[in-house]
């Protein structure tokens, strides 16, 4: 819960998308890779690419990249205190979280 991707499921990629609930998306693959270009400094967390639901003849190893919040225990639903504020307002906070 305390890195990213963030919440006790790991649902949510970054801090910019835990402060704006609207920009989470349903399904989201990424690299799973650790290095400098696999991590999103401006929005705190890992680069990610939406995603469509994994084709059931791709290998497992594929389909376990699909990170999909409609599955039970996935969910990336709740934890709106940030929608109320500006994007403006969004950044200013990560800007200061990077100071910390």
């Amino acid at each position: 819960w305390a890195t990213a991707p963030y919440l006790h499921n790991g649902s949510v990629q970054t801090i910019y998308h835990l402060l704006s609930s609207a920009s989470r998306p349903i399904r989201f693959s990424r690299s799973y890779k650790t290095g400098a270009d696999d991590y999103d400094f401006d929005k705190l967390g890992w680069k990610t690419v939406a995603s469509d639901r994994p084709r059931p003849g791709l290998p497992a190893t594929h389909r376990r990249r699909v990170y999909d919040t409609t599955q039970p225990g996935r969910g990336n639903y709740g934890h709106f205190f940030g929608d109320a504020l500006t994007d403006a307002h969004r950044m200013a906070i990560i800007e200061f979280i990077k100071t910390l």
